[in-house]
């Protein structure tokens, strides 16, 4: 899912999307296969406002499906100005399907 194109330049921060609600994530995690990801890219503009939102809406909703420990199901990844944000159902430590990792070579939070 790409946050891209969404709100005008600069305007996240002050509009609301619906796609990005901690109820909208709940339902995007229900419809994910056990080991399936779900991954949210953006363009990072600085300072990193949008980044944290989604991290902290994404945690919030994996909490509310269950997950104890929402920080050994994200992750966290940027490049050339893009940043990557996985989450999943299943910890990224025991994961069976470590792709994700290593193609990002980054670490879950």
């Amino acid at each position: 899912m790409s946050l891209q194109g969404t709100d005008p330049a600069g305007s996240f921060g002050i509009s609301e999307n619906y796609r990005f609600t901690v109820e909208a994530f709940r339902k995007y995690l229900e419809h994910l296969t056990e080991d399936g990801v779900l991954s949210v890219n953006l363009f990072i503009i600085p300072p990193p406002r949008t980044e944290l939102r989604i991290m902290a809406t994404l945690a919030t909703a994996l909490e509310e499906t269950g997950v104890r420990n929402p920080g050994t199901h994200l992750g966290s990844a940027s490049k050339l100005g893009d940043s990557y944000h996985p989450g999943q159902k299943i910890s990224f430590y025991c994961s069976r399907n470590r792709g994700s990792q290593a193609f990002c070579h980054f670490a879950p939070l």
